[in-house]
């Protein structure tokens, strides 16, 4: 749902502020729902969950048409932005070249909370913790030599053997000619991280120790959500 402050006086809404399931909502236009409890804007906290879970879900649109991909992005963090690159089959390519908007959505850890783990179960209900960052801003072209220099930091970045890419080899030149790169300068940054703030000391205590055995990455995230 998107609200606007401007016309607050039409809306089912009488105030800025409403209580909605149990959490106070800021009457903004947002692009994701945020109860203040999980609105995160520590961007290094935000930077981590990119470089730590870097396949993304791009959307884009054009003449009322959306786009959507699957793809891992690299952070530039020094030029504020985000790195990529597409088969040149893809219809996303268009979008690139007409440097339409696109918000990139990055999931990070995600895990099942239990509602017998907290101090009163009958009169809960179990829910769903995550954490998700968004990105939006223009999609841009890159050029044959920052695809490259691109396709090299993935390269070092997630291949663990010796192996490098030769670019002067005919087959692997051939194989850069199928794909284009992109960025996307880094216009806003939205983070969601649902970890259990709106409950009591003692539930997130309890769901603290359930998910160190269950889901340790939600954990960890969550334990440093908390403690902070």
């Amino acid at each position: 749902m998107y609200l606007d402050l401007h016309s607050a006086s039409q809306s089912p809404y009488s105030s800025s502020k409403n209580e909605i399931m149990g959490y106070e909502r800021t009457l903004i236009r947002e692009n994701m729902y945020q109860p203040k409890s999980f609105i995160e804007t520590n961007q290094e906290k935000l930077y981590s969950l990119i470089e730590n879970y870097p396949f993304a879900t791009l959307i884009s649109k054009k003449d009322g048409e959306i786009e959507i991909s699957h793809l891992p992005l690299l952070l530039d963090r020094e030029n504020g932005q985000l790195l990529g690159h597409i088969a040149r089959a893809n219809p996303l390519l268009e979008y690139i070249l007409t440097g339409q908007s696109a918000i990139a959505i990055f999931q990070g850890p995600h895990g099942y909370i239990s509602s017998s783990w907290y101090q009163d179960p009958t009169d809960n209900v179990s829910t769903w913790n995550y954490a998700v960052v968004h990105i939006e801003g223009k999609l841009v072209a890159a050029t044959e030599i920052e695809l490259e220099i691109l396709l090299d930091q993935l390269y070092s970045l997630h291949d663990k053997s010796d192996q490098s890419i030769n670019w002067q080899n005919p087959k692997i030149s051939a194989k850069l000619n199928g794909i284009a790169g992109f960025k996307i300068k880094i216009e806003k940054i939205t983070g969601k991280y649902k970890l259990s703030q709106n409950r009591s000391t003692e539930d997130q205590g309890s769901v603290l120790k359930n998910l160190r055995e269950t889901n340790p990455t939600l954990y960890a995230i969550m334990k440093d959500i908390t403690n902070s």
